[in-house]
């Protein structure tokens, strides 16, 4: 069986500042975000329940 989770390296390869990636909360792997965010690139991903993480500001419509 083959895990998509071992392609996370492969994608964080192609990684480029000020990329935007989007994906789903099985995407959430803290390394993958945080190599990422390393890159100075960005990312929306559904948040996983069990990633602990609180909003910083409540959202509003602009």
């Amino acid at each position: 069986m083959h895990s998509y989770r071992s392609e996370f390296d492969s994608v964080l390869n192609i990684v480029e500042a000020k990329d935007l990636w989007c994906g789903d909360r099985n995407f959430c792997p803290l390394k993958f975000l945080f190599t990422i965010q390393e890159k100075e690139a960005f990312f929306v991903i559904r948040q996983h329940r069990g990633m602990g993480f609180k909003g910083i500001q409540t959202l509003v419509n602009v």
